[in-house]
């Protein structure tokens, strides 16, 4: 075992799927691979990491696959084990609300910033009340002990100045890091088996939406109304592919159903090999109405694909002037943005011409890369010398 200072992160989990739970292993695997003594309080964390002898897993069980019941356990545990690694000399990093510590915070989502985005359907709206209700009472309480906190973007920086009136020094950003390996532009051969094996066009213009299907902060709604109007026009050529769980599936499925889209809209669910499909499509649309930076954005452009943003999304920050008009101001903005997708489709060849230069300017920056900037990060800030 490492002589080094023990490292102690608190997150949900720390596996490969997912934008948080994918940083989070970022920075562990990071820690150890230095000779770090690694420890994490999680609900699950990925077996390779489990291998190395100086990661150690202290599991939470989820009740009833909730967070609101859950998190308690989180809090408790993380609590626990964080004195251990403090009376070491170590380090602690949470995660936002999940843990009632003093140490370093990494805040990737202001739910106080955000909004309560009920889905459609009577007990999902009472359930996402309660857990967004929750969610603010933690966040409220737990960021503003931090003595350092770590965000993703700009615009959550000035969120969590904003709304838990946080010292600007003490706030510092770092950008998500990528799988620059797996999220790449690819060959039109490849392009062309990806579609023949998932049996799509060759020619037809594609888009993808990505992200979580569980209440309306993604805008899928906005988004849905968009493309039943450009459907609807009756000179629609474009198809939408849907990708995301979540408790609204079923109901998005009906619609589209009894709506007559299942030729425009096709609903994929969650998917293996997410990065060649997002490559072999033409342009994808994040409306969302709150979105701490939004990885699926930032893998699209790296693909070499176009991303519809709004200004509500944190990695908008990151657009150059030459593809502001890919940013939706309005997140509810329908008839806004079925224009940024028509004139998309009119102009697609010169729009993914567009987009090389950001590409080529993003990309490159790891999950390592990223890891190394808050690693050298935590070790230069202060570590509290009491505890909470």
């Amino acid at each position: 075992m490492s002589e080094k200072k023990p490292f102690l992160i608190v997150a949900p989990n720390v596996l490969l799927t997912g934008g948080m739970d994918r940083a989070n292993l970022a920075v562990a695997e990071y820690a150890a691979q230095l000779g770090v003594d690694v420890h994490i309080v999680a609900y699950k964390v990925h077996a390779k990491l489990l291998e190395l002898p100086n990661v150690t897993h202290h599991p939470v069980k989820r009740i009833l696959n909730s967070d609101t019941l859950s998190e308690p356990m989180i809090d408790h545990t993380g609590r626990r084990i964080a004195r251990s690694i403090m009376q070491r000399g170590g380090r602690v990093m949470v995660n936002g609300g999940n843990c009632r510590w003093n140490d370093v915070n990494w805040v990737n989502h202001v739910h106080s910033a955000d909004g309560a985005f009920p889905p459609p359907m009577l007990f999902q709206k009472v359930k996402r009340h309660i857990d967004y209700s929750m969610a603010v009472f933690n966040e409220k309480r737990f960021v503003q002990l931090a003595h350092t906190i770590i965000t993703s973007c700009e615009t959550t920086k000035a969120d969590i100045i904003k709304h838990f009136k946080i010292p600007p020094e003490k706030v510092f950003t770092v950008y998500l890091g990528m799988n620059v390996d797996l999220f790449k532009p690819i060959s039109q051969e490849k392009r062309a088996e990806i579609r023949q094996k998932s049996g799509w066009g060759q020619n037809q213009p594609l888009a993808i939406f990505v992200g979580a299907l569980g209440n309306r902060r993604k805008g899928f709604d906005t988004l849905y109304a968009a493309w039943k109007s450009l459907t609807q026009s009756g000179n629609w050529d474009a198809k939408l592919l849907v990708v995301g769980r979540g408790a609204d599936v079923a109901y998005w499925k009906q619609r589209i159903a009894e709506e007559g889209l299942n030729e425009s809209i096709e609903m994929l669910g969650f998917i293996e090999n997410l990065a060649e499909v997002v490559a072999a499509t033409d342009i994808s649309i994040m409306p969302s109405r709150y979105e701490g930076y939004s990885l699926a954005a930032q893998e699209a452009i790296v693909s070499g694909v176009p991303a519809i943003v709004t200004s509500k999304v944190g990695f908008a920050e990151r657009y150059p002037e030459s593809l502001k008009h890919l940013v939706l101001k309005d997140p509810d903005d329908v008839a806004g943005l079925c224009g940024i997708i028509r004139n998309w489709r009119d102009k697609m060849q010169e729009s993914r011409e567009a987009v090389k230069p950001f590409t080529e300017s993003i990309r490159g920056y790891s999950w390592r890369d990223m890891a190394a900037d808050m690693w050298e990060l935590i070790q230069k800030s202060p570590a509290p010398t009491t505890l909470p």
